[in-house]
C-alpha cells in the first residue's frame, strides 16, 4: 500500500471498488480497471481484461478508452493486430480532440496503415496535436517539416517545434534542436548546439552523446 495525504492508497482495494463499479456500468471505473490490468498495478497484468473494459467504455464513448482501445489493436495488445480496427477507434478518439489520437492516427496515415497514405493528413493531425502540448507529436511534426512531407519545407518551423519540445525535457527534440544549431548555416550557434546536445545525451540520447564529443574533441 501507498499513503498520499494521509489516505492509503491499496491498489487490491482499488480493484475491489472499481470492479463492482465498471460491473455496474459506471464508463469511469470501466477505464480505470481496464488500465490497472493494462499495466498490472496491484494485480496480475492481463492484455485481455484491459481490452474488455476499454472496449466496454469505448462503446459508451469514453474518449480515454477509444484511444487505449485504438492502441490494443495497433500493436495487438490482447486482440489479434488489426491496422483498420485501431484506425476505427483512433479516429472516434480524433473527433473527440484527444492528442495522442491525433498523434498516433497521424502515424497511421504517415505509414499507410489500415488507410491511404497521407503525408498532408499526417501532418494535419501532428498540428491539433501539438498544439495541445503533445510533445511527441512536436518532434514528428518538426520532422515534416524539415523533411517537407505534407507541408511545405522549413526548417525555421521545424526547429520552433523541436524548441518546444526541447523545452519540454524531450531528448529526441534536445537531440534535433542541438543537431540544427550546429549544421544549418542560418542557424549556427555552436554554444546552443552543444547546450541541447549534452542535455540530451545526459538523458541517454545516443545521438546527442555522440554529436557533443565529436564537436568538443574534433571541432569543425
Amino acid at each position: 500500500a501507498e499513503y498520499m495525504g494521509g489516505v492509503e492508497r491499496n491498489y487490491l482495494e482499488s480493484h475491489r471498488w472499481l470492479t463492482k463499479a465498471a460491473e455496474s456500468g459506471h464508463v469511469g471505473a470501466q477505464n480505470g480497471l481496464a488500465l490497472m490490468f493494462s499495466e498490472g498495478k496491484g494485480i496480475p497484468q492481463n492484455d485481455e481484461m484491459a481490452l474488455k473494459w476499454w472496449t466496454y467504455a469505448a462503446e459508451k464513448g469514453h474518449v480515454d478508452a477509444q484511444t487505449s482501445l485504438g492502441w490494443c489493436f495497433d500493436l495487438g495488445k490482447g486482440v489479434q493486430q488489426n491496422d483498420q480496427a485501431a484506425v476505427v477507434w483512433y479516429k472516434k478518439a480524433v473527433d473527440q480532440g484527444d492528442s495522442i489520437a491525433q498523434r498516433n492516427l497521424a502515424w497511421m496515415f504517415a505509414e499507410g496503415r489500415g488507410v491511404s497514405q497521407d503525408d498532408k493528413e499526417a501532418s494535419r493531425l501532428l498540428l491539433l496535436s501539438s498544439e495541445q502540448g503533445n510533445v511527441t507529436a512536436q518532434v514528428n511534426l518538426g520532422f515534416m517539416y524539415f523533411n517537407a512531407r505534407g507541408v511545405n519545407q522549413d526548417q525555421g518551423r521545424a526547429c520552433q517545434w523541436w524548441h518546444k519540445a526541447a523545452a519540454a525535457e524531450d531528448e529526441v527534440g534536445q537531440s534535433n534542436l542541438g543537431l540544427s544549431y550546429m549544421q544549418l548555416k542560418e542557424l549556427r550557434n555552436e554554444m546552443e548546439g552543444v547546450r541541447w546536445l549534452r542535455s540530451a545525451a545526459e538523458r541517454g540520447n545516443v545521438t546527442g552523446a555522440y554529436e557533443e564529443i565529436s564537436f568538443l574533441f574534433v571541432g569543425e
